[in-house]
């Protein structure tokens, strides 16, 4: 799996986006910076490159000053999705089965699962492998969010007695903030450069910690993202995720890569981009002639032809027909 190829739900984008809408900021002007905009998050079901978001993390804590943005955002996300009384689950094992289930259809980087650890049962998370910018602001969404879950169910005044951090040791400073270790009488005992972000429940607070196997992995479903790089395209595409009018050169941009490098991964799967840009400006014709009163030139610029002629003669050759008599026939 490449890192230009993590994908997330939109969800995710917006809450960071109404994150910064209530702080005032230039919320529009810092999506531009990493290549996103309001759009991708109309409808949060969508997917989105993960890498973007992160960039958006990072840019929005250094421009804020505000080394606790990925708190807020945890805050955010919290007041909108899960932890709402009257929907979450009346014991923490239903919870934990819900979480690892829904949060693993949410990505298709590695995710959420339980391991157990002498007393202890850990709640883990791996982020996604070779993305750095903004990796402490999303370690710390991650951890709040995490800590916050745990908390409905032990109380407010529980704390983690031992947290693992994908953090970098050199970062140590940036952690003490975040636990406000100065003043907090119930420390947790953190370790840093660890290979996944993990929180320690004690099984003494579980009620049947026999439920649970040494290492708990969710349940696979059946709509879990694709980690194929030309499903991921294709979804993209399918959403225009790339703007109406795409070519190999946008693809690339987007997803941060080199052409030939997107190429040679494509071959790996006996696809090439071209081939999935023909196929996406394919059914784009066939919605735009179907659903729309678009004349041909107008499809035609759509779709990103220098000239109608081009278009009719892609069009019949993937219909063996005109566009005005498929749109005649149909």
């Amino acid at each position: 799996m490449y890192k230009h190829f993590y994908v997330v739900k939109a969800q995710y984008l917006q809450v960071v986006i109404d994150t910064l809408d209530d702080l005032n900021a230039p919320t529009d002007e810092w999506l531009n910076l990493v290549g996103l905009n309001r759009e991708h998050a109309n409808d949060l079901d969508n997917l989105v490159l993960e890498e973007p978001i992160w960039k958006l993390f990072a840019i929005s804590a250094q421009k804020l000053r505000n080394n606790s943005f990925g708190k807020l955002v945890a805050h955010k996300l919290e007041s909108t999705t899960l932890i709402v009384a009257e929907q979450m689950p009346k014991t923490l094992e239903n919870a934990l089965a819900y979480f690892l289930n829904i949060y693993n259809e949410q990505s298709n980087t590695p995710s959420f699962w339980l391991k157990t650890d002498g007393n202890f049962i850990w709640l883990c998370r791996k982020g996604a492998p070779g993305i750095e910018h903004g990796k402490w602001q999303v370690e710390q969404f991650v951890l709040q969010f995490l800590i916050t879950l745990l908390q409905y169910y032990f109380g407010q005044n529980w704390q983690p007695k031992f947290i693992k951090l994908q953090l970098n040791s050199t970062e140590q400073h940036l952690v003490a903030e975040f636990f406000q270790l100065a003043t907090n009488t119930q420390r947790s005992t953190v370790e840093l450069d660890a290979t996944y972000t993990g929180i320690a429940i004690e099984k003494s607070l579980m009620l049947d910690t026999l439920k649970w196997p040494v290492n708990y992995q969710p349940s696979q479903s059946d709509n879990v993202i694709s980690k194929k790089p030309s499903q991921v395209i294709m979804q993209l595409l399918a959403q225009s995720y790339f703007g109406k009018s795409v070519n190999a050169q946008i693809i690339a941009q987007h997803l941060d890569i080199n052409i030939r490098q997107l190429q040679r991964i494509l071959a790996k799967e006996q696809v090439s981009l071209q081939t999935l840009i023909d196929d996406y400006r394919k059914q784009l014709a066939h919605n735009l002639i179907i659903d729309t009163g678009l004349s041909i030139n107008e499809i035609s610029a759509q779709l990103d032809y220098q000239d109608s002629a081009n278009f009719v003669r892609a069009f019949k050759r993937w219909f063996a027909m005109t566009p005005l008599q498929f749109r005649k026939r149909y």
